[in-house]
Order: structure tokens, then C-alpha cells, then sequence
């Protein structure tokens, strides 16, 4: 019978005419790599496919254009991997040459052979860097063609070439599904605006270029007017629509080279490179303005998709100022001299701007003398605060009370007026408010928390800032301390890092009065510290978790009630 069936494992050589020195310039192109194997081998069809344990996937075909009854097989079609002679190369990994194939058995069993009316065959495995293989490249013909070992050794060659493109590719690809997920984690799903991180890499980055080029910039902090009462009324989806809507306006109406984030919540930063306090003011007020354009049917997200908002609803913003390096001198510094700037504007009237050097930032607490609440709504909303935090965790609440009368009289030793004396112990007294947003479980757990748990209860001062912030009032004054309580003196605290005095004293008061309490109580997964121990451990941490000078304070003003304790040094 006339035919040759070989299976060659001969391995390919280094030269092959010349080819050799061509193959770094073909890896990148299969048409090409496809044209030179036919007509290396002469046949009038050649392929390449991708296998795997079932299927054969054909990923690009050439078909000599002068041989009208050539095989047609079609650029990606799939077949099952047992109707092929892809398959006796996939399980031996070596190359198969079929003569004639329509006598041949058990090819001329196969339905390709049938189907296709294939005369010959000749492929050679595509084979990775970990030695598995990823395809085969092919040639067929509707007649015999006897194929010589060293044609087939230069199709191994060229098959090298194919897989050398094939992975150059899939790393192309790995490097792009890398770029796409660490772009999503930097971007804001709701708003397509970057995201909290990405503006703290932002502002870092900002800071040093304009320090480097003795250039200013601004930060403009933005918060959503009411926005609490827009997603109460007409329910979040509208809020979230409202939320993509100011996303969109502010968007369009900054220059080409500021930068929109969404920090959280409905907390939008703007950062404006090289410009003058008075230009950033400036674009604060148009940014505002924007907002009172009337809406039509050409609003649209950043995304494209058209905007539809209730007719009634109304929505400003209130705008916060800071400048580098007029304002402050690091970019923490910034943010916060832009927050407060911003909670100025909201509590003189909202729907307004407000320039950081307008605002006086006291170290102690927030001027008081223009925001005032009558005091029986006040002790109503902070009595009903307490209330609720013990309901959700007894201890917690008791350890708050314990902690409002020691705190005034540390910020009075300390020089504090009157008034923020009295502020500094609501402070105190509802430090831990934002633990309602953490399980109870977790707060009672007998055990060392997770890792998780510990994330979980991170989060407790920013819930407990959002919450004062809420009520309004003497109470929106005290947010920014509870929300730095966990802040320490060396800058490694949570939740914005904070050092040294950029953290606000009543807050510094409450850190030690807080850790003194927890320290000397009773806990669930531990006894308490004997009174010697907890001052020893505040005596340790002077300097680093403490300021200095406020754990002197306590030590002076505990040791005047308990002569058991040592005198402060």
C-alpha cells in the first residue's frame, strides 16, 4: 500500500537557510509565520490552533489562493480534539506526517479527513516554556505530499517563532488585565471618578512637583449639601443619580489640569495645580455656580449615561479652600486646613465657599462663638446618643461617662476656656459613638480580635465624626475631635495619620484619658492593670502614642486625688 506514516522527533537544527536569523522578526506575526510554512512545505493549506484535552480551536488559517480544492478549514472553528491528527500530536508532543491519509488508518476513520477531503497532513506541537503543549502548526493538502525531516525540522522552527509571539502575547495581555485591575481599585465604581487612594497618591504627588517647581497648589474639599436628606426622601437610587449628577457638572467645570476624586460618601477634593489663592477661590465659586444651572435633557454622567432627577430637588455644595504653601506646609496639614474650611462654609449657611485663611484653626477646638445650639437640644441629642450606644454595648457607654469628667479637667489644667472645656467633655463623653456601627459581637468578643475584626473597628472614629457631623450644631464642632482620638503623637494612628500637634488637644486629652480607662477596667479577654502598671504604660508611650505634655498633665492631676500613683516627673 503507498503511503508513509511517520512520527519524527528529530530535533530542530540551530540554521536552517538562513531562517533562523528571521525568526525574531516573524514571532509577532502568525500570518506571515503561516505563509513562510507553506511554502516551506508546499502544501496548500496551513493552520494553527489551540488545543486542549477536548478541543481543537483553529486560530488562524492561510489557503494557497491557486489551489481551489484546498481544505477549508476556517479561521475559528471548533472541532472536538478526537476528530483531528491534532490529536496524535497533543498526546505525543512530537511531530506526525500522514502521506495518504484517506488509506491511512486510523486517519482515514476520522470525519476531517472525510469532511475536508484531506490527502496529507504534517504538524508539529506548540510547546511552552513549562513544557506544555499549547497547539499545533499545520499543513494539509487534497493530494499526497511526501514531506522530507527537514521540512519538517523548519516547521518546528517556525513553531518556535509562533509560540515565542503566543506568550509574548499572553504577557501583553497579563500586563493589560494587571493595568485594568489596579485602575479599577483606584477609580470610584458609582461616579467612575478616582477613588479616595488614588487622590492621597494624587495630593503626595502634587505637594512634592509644586515644592520642586516653587509652584503653588490648591485643594478644594466639596461636600454635598443636605445630602442625607436627599437619600431619605427620595430613597438612594435617586441619590446615587444625584451623586453622578454634581460628579458630572463639577467635572466639567474644571480646567484641563485640575483633578476630581470622590473621597467618601458625598465628599468630593478638587486638586488645582499652579494656581493663586485667589484664582482657587475663584474656581470654588464657579464650581458652585454650576450646580445652580438648570438641569436638561443633555445632563449625562461621566460614563455617558443620561441623568434624571425629581424637579424639586435642589443640590449645592459647600466648598473649603486651602492653598500649598500659603495655607499649610504639608500635605496633611492641606486636607485638613480644606476640611475645615469646608465645615465652615456649611455652618455659616452652606451653599458656599470658604478660603482656609478666613477660618481660624484653633488647636484646641473650633471657634464657637458663631455656631451655638440651645443647650436643652443639645443635652436632648446627646443624652439620646449615649443612650443608644449603651443600648448596643453596656460597657462601652459606661466607660464613655467615666472618661467626661477626668477630660474637663485635664483641658482646664491645660488652659482651655470655659466653653472648650465643656465641649471637650461631650467630646469625650461620646468618643466611642461610632462603635454602633461596629457588631456587637466584635465588641464583646473574649478573645484577641482578627485581623478583620481590628479593620472593622478602625472605622469606628470616621463613623463617629459622620455621625456629629449629622447632628449639627455644637455637636458638628466636636467631630473632628472624636474623629482623631485614635491619632498619635508620632503619626502612626488611624484613621488619617495624623502628628503632633496637627491633632487637635482635646483630642490628645481624650487619647490618654481613653487608653488610662481601658487600661484599668476589666475586659472580656483580660484583667485589668493595677493603677502602677497603666501609669508606667502612659509613661512608655510619652512621646510616641501620647503627647508629652498632656500625660504630664494627667499624672499631675491624677497623683493630686491618688497618692498611691508617682508623681509625674
Amino acid at each position: 500500500m503507498p503511503f508513509l506514516l511517520r512520527q519524527m522527533g528529530a530535533a530542530a537544527p540551530e540554521r536552517v537557510d538562513g531562517l533562523q536569523s528571521a525568526v525574531p522578526d516573524i514571532t509577532r506575526d502568525p500570518s506571515l509565520i503561516l505563509q513562510l510554512a507553506h511554502q516551506v512545505l508546499g502544501m496548500s493549506a496551513t493552520f494553527y490552533a489551540r488545543l486542549d484535552a477536548h478541543h481543537m480551536t483553529l486560530v488562524q488559517t492561510y489557503r494557497d489562493p491557486s489551489h481551489h480544492a484546498a481544505p477549508m478549514v476556517t479561521d475559528g472553528a471548533v472541532v472536538p480534539l478526537s476528530d483531528t491528527y491534532c490529536q496524535f500530536v497533543y498526546r505525543s508532543a512530537q511531530p506526525l506526517v500522514v502521506t495518504e491519509a484517506h488509506v491511512t488508518a486510523p486517519f482515514d476513520t476520522l470525519a476531517t479527513t472525510r469532511d475536508l477531503g484531506i490527502g496529507s497532513y504534517v504538524g508539529v506541537p506548540l510547546i511552552g516554556k513549562d513544557g506544555t503543549v499549547l497547539g499545533t502548526l499545520c499543513g494539509l493538502d487534497e493530494e499526497s505530499v511526501a514531506i522530507t525531516a527537514e521540512q519538517v525540522a523548519t516547521l518546528q522552527l517556525l513553531g518556535q517563532a509562533l509560540v515565542a509571539g503566543m506568550e509574548h502575547q499572553a504577557l501583553l495581555d497579563e500586563l493589560e488585565r494587571q493595568r485594568a485591575t489596579a485602575l479599577l481599585a483606584l477609580r470610584d465604581a458609582l461616579t467612575g471618578l478616582p477613588n479616595r487612594r488614588a487622590f492621597d497618591s494624587a495630593l503626595e504627588a502634587g505637594i512634592a512637583r509644586a515644592a520642586i517647581d516653587h509652584q503653588p497648589i490648591a485643594l478644594l474639599f466639596m461636600d454635598i449639601d443636605h445630602f442625607k436628606q436627599v437619600n431619605d426622601t427620595y430613597g438612594h437610587e435617586v441619590g446615587d443619580v444625584a451623586l453622578r449628577f454634581v460628579t458630572a457638572r463639577l467635572a466639567r467645570a474644571l480646567r484641563g489640569d485640575d483633578q476630581l476624586f470622590r473621597f467618601g460618601g458625598e465628599e468630593l477634593v478638587a486638586l488645582l495645580p499652579n494656581v493663586t489663592p485667589t484664582a482657587a477661590l475663584a474656581t470654588a465659586q464657579r464650581l458652585r455656580r454650576a450646580l445652580r444651572h438648570t438641569r436638561t435633557t443633555t445632563d449625562h454622567a461621566l460614563d455617558g449615561r443620561p441623568l434624571h432627577l425629581p424637579q424639586d430637588l435642589a443640590l449645592t455644595v459647600s466648598i473649603g479652600v486651602a492653598v500649598y504653601p500659603t495655607d499649610a506646609a504639608s500635605s496633611i496639614e492641606l486636607l485638613r486646613r480644606a476640611d475645615a474650611a469646608m465645615y465652615h462654609a456649611k455652618h455659616t449657611g452652606r451653599d458656599r465657599c470658604c478660603a482656609a485663611h478666613k477660618v481660624a484653626l484653633d488647636a484646641h477646638l473650633p471657634n464657637t462663638e458663631t455656631y451655638t445650639v440651645g443647650a436643652a437640644a443639645q443635652s436632648t441629642i446627646t443624652n439620646g446618643l449615649v443612650a443608644a450606644l449603651g443600648a448596643h454595648d453596656p460597657t462601652t457607654g459606661e466607660h464613655s461617662d467615666r472618661m467626661t469628667d477626668l477630660t474637663e479637667r485635664l483641658m482646664n489644667g491645660l488652659g482651655g476656656t470655659t466653653e472648650m472645656t465643656r465641649l471637650a467633655g461631650e467630646a469625650a463623653r461620646l468618643h466611642d459613638i461610632g462603635k454602633i456601627g461596629v457588631a456587637a459581637t466584635i465588641l464583646t468578643k473574649n478573645a484577641p480580635l482578627t485581623g478583620e475584626e481590628w479593620q472593622i473597628v478602625q472605622r469606628h472614629p470616621s463613623i463617629g465624626e459622620r455621625i456629629l457631623q449629622e447632628c449639627g450644631g455644637a455637636l458638628a464642632l466636636i467631630a473632628q475631635v472624636v474623629g482623631a482620638h485614635h491619632e498619635r503623637w508620632d503619626g502612626t494612628g488611624y484613621p488619617l495619620g495624623l502628628r503632633g500637634e496637627a491633632i487637635p488637644l482635646a483630642a490628645r486629652v481624650i487619647a490618654v484619658v481613653d487608653a488610662f480607662d481601658a487600661m484599668t477596667s476589666d475586659r472580656p479577654y483580660r484583667r485589668a492593670m493595677s493603677l502602677a502598671e497603666a501609669v508606667a504604660e502612659l509613661q512608655n508611650g510619652a512621646g510616641t502614642q501620647f503627647d508629652p505634655a498632656v500625660v504630664a498633665m494627667f499624672l499631675d492631676e491624677v497623683a493630686t486625688t491618688d497618692d498611691t500613683l508617682p508623681q509625674a516627673a
